[in-house]
């Protein structure tokens, strides 16, 4: 059966295309299109056209977006006042546009505009019903969550650590933390025993110095800090490669200056047992500039006392001098120690 059908033409800065559809479905499109202009904030037009079930026009008319009223009322005024024009005109038996008038009359707008809206109303209703039971879902777990975490971090704050670990012990790892950034070791040792955690002993060692410990110790999260530490213990125990790998990865600043330092006091070293050649390669390690400058001075102290220590060994009356110069070389660096 034939249906009333709409073109759709003369379109400005809407996102439709110039089409013919039936009379519902175009409507359903214009008022999409409506909603879309409101929610970017933006202007258009185009004209419609409405044709009978014979394909004869009963009505052209010009839309401005966003409309100002609702299809419905726009198409009952339109349609009231082309009942006004039909009442008028009839009044002119010869009137060629009496039938046409007469045709639009029998369309039943309301009908059609209220099957529009009511199917629109229904797609928004269960829309919104279901962002509303997602958005209070989502609501009453973060209002959980932030409980939990305000009961928690009561607890932290009270210093009852055991509660917070029995209660929270998700959140085990967490309080370890929070302890080893507080220097709260002993709570760190009493709980390790309680309940054994690499994180836990591997940082416990590392404030015990008891760099073997370290440097064995499976961790659970090798977090950037433990790396810094893992490579300290390493340069603790002179195993620099180890270090450099580590610090290879992080190219970190603390690590690096764990490194030059090394490298300071094994220049220094060096330099003391009278190995000028090897205080000078680990001098060339060192990339901290004010360690730099300070290694340059020591070694260029050093060429200077072992000079004389080399003259006066060579001398006939050294044992005065040479003393001397023995214990200026001994006391290099003592500044900086």
């Amino acid at each position: 059966m034939a249906k009333e059908t709409v073109i759709i033409d003369q379109i400005h800065h809407l996102q439709l295309e110039e089409t013919q559809l039936d009379l519902f479905q175009a409507l359903e499109d214009l008022e999409t299109e409506n909603r879309r202009v409101l929610l970017a904030n933006t202007q258009g037009q185009c004209r419609i056209r409405i044709y009978d079930r014979k394909g004869e026009m009963m009505i052209e008319k010009v839309l401005q977006f966003p409309l100002t009223e609702e299809i419905e009322e726009i198409l009952s005024q339109h349609w009231e006042q082309e009942i006004a024009n039909t009442k008028e005109k009839s009044q002119f038996p010869h009137s060629s546009n009496t039938l046409k008038k007469n045709q639009l009359l029998q369309i039943d707008w309301k009908k059609i505009i209220k099957r529009l809206l009511l199917s629109g109303v229904i797609v928004f209703a269960v829309v919104q019903g279901n962002m509303w039971i997602e958005q209070r879902t989502n609501n009453e777990q973060a209002t959980t969550k932030e409980n939990q975490k305000s009961s928690w971090q009561s607890l932290v704050e009270l210093g009852a650590y055991e509660e917070a670990a029995e209660e929270y012990p998700a959140r085990y790892q967490q309080l370890i933390d929070h302890l080893v950034e507080e220097q709260e070791f002993s709570w760190v040792e009493k709980l390790n025993e309680q309940k054994p955690t690499g994180n836990a002993t591997f940082d416990l060692a590392f404030y015990q110095n008891d760099w073997e410990t370290v440097i064995v110790t499976h961790v659970e999260q090798l977090t950037e800090k433990r790396q810094v530490k893992l490579a300290i213990a390493y340069l603790k125990l002179e195993q620099v490669q180890e270090a450099v790998v580590l610090n290879g990865h992080l190219k970190h600043p603390e690590i690096t200056l764990a490194l030059d330092q090394f490298y300071f006091e094994k220049s220094l070293d060096w330099l003391k047992e009278k190995e000028m050649n090897k205080a000078k390669e680990a001098f060339e390690q060192i990339q901290t500039e004010e360690l730099k400058v300070v290694m340059a001075a020591y070694i260029e102290q050093g060429t200077i006392i072992l000079d004389f220590i080399t003259f006066y060994e060579a001398s006939a009356d050294m044992s005065e001098n040479l003393m001397l110069w023995e214990e200026r070389l001994a006391r290099l660096g003592e500044s900086m120690e």
